[in-house]
């Protein structure tokens, strides 16, 4: 029941980091500043794990893109796909995570979340 929720897990980490590269070369192409900007925060994930704040582990992953997604918002039209995917990839882990935690039924974890 739970390889699907490791499974959906393991695609959104694929499909969000083929979406952050693309952003920061993307970043890289429009400005060095930008691209350094884009990559300097991306240590930022790691230190948050090895803090081992196991109950606040996503804001490590939303703030370390901080950079990536002004990016994105300044420079829409050519980083629109990119942002989706690695943004999408995101939502992917989320989902896989509730799924590892209910066992593999999606709407039960969903119910939680709702109420």
């Amino acid at each position: 029941m739970q390889v699907s929720g490791i499974l959906l897990i393991a695609f959104g980490l694929v499909v969000s980091l083929i979406g952050g590269l693309d952003l920061i070369f993307a970043a890289f192409k429009k400005n060095i500043f930008w691209g350094f900007g884009c990559v300097s925060f991306i240590p930022l994930s790691f230190v948050w794990e090895f803090l081992n704040l196991n109950d606040l582990w996503w804001l490590g992953c939303v703030f370390s893109a901080f950079v990536m997604y002004v990016f994105a918002f300044f420079n829409w039209k050519e980083s629109k796909r990119a942002f989706f995917m690695f943004f999408g990839g995101f939502v992917l882990m989320i989902l896989g995570k509730f799924m590892c935690e209910t066992g593999g039924y999606l709407s039960e974890s969903m119910a939680t979340i709702m109420w």
